[in-house]
Parts: C-alpha cells; sequence; structure tokens
C-alpha cells in the first residue's frame, strides 16, 4: 500500500550542530528523474531548486567523518521509507508536515528557533516545529483523492505564517505542489515541491536576534517493474542569522544541498528490501561567537551504495555506502542488524 500521507524524509544534512528546519503552481517540476547534473530544477511555482553545490572544496578525512554521519543517517532513513512505506513517508525527519487539509506550515516561532545566550552565544534554526497555534493564512488547495492514498491528484497551495511571540516577530511564506500521477491507483507515483523562505529579528531573552531562512526541495517519484519505486530528491537549504546579548556576539551562515535518486527492490517474501542510490551532498557551514571563536565545515562529496532493509530487523542489515571527495573515500559497511563500521 502506498504512504498514507507520502512525503520526504530525507533532510537536514548540516553540520557544526546547525540541523536543518525542516502552495499557488502549474504543472510538475521539470527534470525531475534521472542523473544529478545541471544547475537547477523548476518548481510548480517557477521556483529553481539549484542542484549545484554549495561548496566545491575536497574534504579530507576527519570532514567527510564529520559531514557523513549525519548524511549517512538521512540515507538509512531514505532507504527504510522507500521499502517501509512504498515510497517516502511524511514526518521522520521531513523538514516540515503535510496533513490532509493543508501545507502544516512551521513557523520561526521563538520557541522553535532554539536562540541561546548561555555561556557562549551560539544560534540554531534547530527544530522549527509547528506552533500550537496557527498564525497562517492560505490559499485552499484541491483536496480530491479518488483512491484514498492520502496523496491529493492536484493539490496547489501558497501560505504565510506570522508570528509575534516572546519578543521576536518572524515570518514563513512558500508555495507547495502536490500531485498524484495516477489518483485511480494508490500504489501510483507522486510528485512534491516546495519554495519557502523565513525571517525572525526582535529582542529574545536578552538576545538581539536577525534570521533568515531559504528552504527549496522537489521530490518525484515513480512506480519501477519490480514493484518498487524510484525517486529523485533535490534539497536546498540556506539559514543565516546574527546575534548579541552585552559583550557576546555570534554569527552563523550556513548552506547544504543534497541531490539524490534512488531505487527500490522488494523481497519476494515482503519482509524487506534493496535500495541502490547515488547522488551527492555538499555544505558550506561557518559560525563565529564570542568565546568560542570560528568554525567551518565547507566541501563537496559524492556517494552511492545499495543498502538492505529487513522489517524483522527494523533497520538496515546489509550493504555498504561509499563516498567520495576527491582523492579520500570513507565506507558505512552494514554487517547484520543495524551494525555498521567505517573505514
Amino acid at each position: 500500500m502506498k504512504r498514507n500521507t507520502g512525503m520526504m524524509a530525507l533532510a537536514g544534512i548540516l553540520a557544526l550542530g546547525l540541523s536543518a528546519c525542516g502552495g499557488g503552481g502549474g504543472s510538475p517540476a521539470t527534470g525531475s528523474s534521472g542523473g544529478n547534473e545541471g544547475t537547477g530544477l523548476t518548481t510548480a511555482g517557477g521556483a529553481v531548486v539549484s542542484t549545484t553545490p554549495v561548496s566545491s572544496a575536497t574534504m579530507d578525512k576527519v570532514s567527510m567523518t564529520s559531514f557523513t554521519q549525519t548524511t549517512n543517517a538521512q540515507v538509512e532513513t531514505s532507504v527504510t521509507q522507500l521499502v517501509t512505506t512504498g515510497g517516502f513517508g511524511l514526518g521522520g525527519v521531513s523538514p516540515f508536515s503535510l496533513d490532509q487539509t493543508h501545507l502544516g506550515v512551521q513557523t520561526l516561532g521563538v520557541r522553535a528557533l532554539g536562540v541561546r545566550a548561555l555561556g557562549t552565544l551560539k544560534l540554531s534554526p534547530s527544530s522549527l516545529g509547528s506552533l500550537a497555534t496557527d498564525p497562517c493564512t492560505r490559499t485552499a488547495g484541491n483536496t480530491a483523492d479518488t483512491d484514498q492514498d492520502g496523496i491529493y491528484a492536484d493539490y496547489r497551495a501558497t501560505f504565510n505564517c506570522t508570528d509575534t511571540s516572546g519578543g521576536l516577530t518572524s515570518n514563513y511564506k512558500g508555495t507547495g505542489y502536490l500531485h498524484d500521477k495516477n489518483d485511480a491507483d494508490p500504489k501510483s507515483g507522486f510528485h512534491f515541491d516546495l519554495d519557502s523562505t523565513g525571517t525572525a529579528s526582535g529582542l529574545s531573552s536578552g538576545t538581539n536576534v536577525d534570521l533568515a531562512l531559504d528552504l527549496k526541495l522537489l521530490l518525484d517519484v515513480d512506480t519501477n517493474t519490480s514493484g518498487g519505486y524510484r525517486a529523485r530528491y533535490v534539497y536546498n537549504y540556506n539559514f543565516s542569522g546574527k546575534g548579541g546579548s552585552g559583550s557576546n556576539t555570534a554569527t552563523v551562515d550556513a548552506h547544504a544541498l543534497l541531490d539524490m535518486t534512488l531505487e527500490s527492490t522488494l523481497d519476494g517474501d515482503g519482509k524487506g528490501g534493496s535500495v541502490s542510490f547515488s547522488g551527492s551532498a555538499s555544505t558550506n557551514d561557518s559560525s563565529s561567537g564570542t568565546g568560542s571563536g570560528s568554525t567551518t565545515l565547507a566541501g563537496a562529496l559524492t556517494f552511492s551504495g545499495n543498502l538492505h532493509y529487513s522489517r524483522t530487523c527494523g533497520g538496515v542489515n546489509s550493504g555498504s555506502v561509499v563516498y567520495t571527495s576527491g582523492g579520500n573515500t570513507l565506507t558505512y559497511t552494514y554487517n547484520g542488524c543495524k551494525a555498521v563500521s567505517v573505514k
């Protein structure tokens, strides 16, 4: 059975503690499946989701180890979702949620921003979870769903959310598009894209902050001849901020790109499946703060692999992923249920 409400579970590949947050429109985005080349894909709303790496620098082994700890966790999640839900499940580590009535918008409210001024001042978008109240205006989308799989036949929406609390004024707005490729077949593929921006500024707990977020993503899923699915996912994230509290100051400038293709083959006994994948990931993160100095993680890598998900295990139990940056490689090898070695 196709996912109850389908969306992407792959997101948030930022290092240095900068965790990612996680509709109007026209036709589905172009170039939605295939290779990872090109400079961008166009969403239904006309936005370009960049596929250009945010850094071209080669990572050394130490930087690769740091970066892939987060990236590989997202690869595991994508494999799990593609096998267990017949696509990408909504929720998990998705950067936002999509419910049955509208795009469940996440705002840059003070409770979600995680702005900290204790000790050395640091800034982070943190979880960006939905607020208890809904300070949003939105256009109504078409919720027709003939096959009752939770994927609307042709849903377009826009949202604009403004919230003032705890001294911060925040805004999160954007456009999204959701499309069931065959609304008479609950096992068919689907398309989703999002173009969103957010800002927050003000005085929170004695800290002056000024933050900006730009998040674009595109997910396109099709069935394959083996009864599994193939997917293309592009996630483009930019976050910047500055703040001050007395003599403490901090700045952060974080950019991330993940671009990958995946294809699943289900086991004949229904107890799991294998997913082959390849893609690229890049990061360009810098931060500085009074008392903490400056930190930077920048570079690009490519990756490919084949992992097997076991329902009995409840996780990956075999396969490998190879990450490459310049002449440096790092391999994650699975030998048994959730047992992984890195070298």
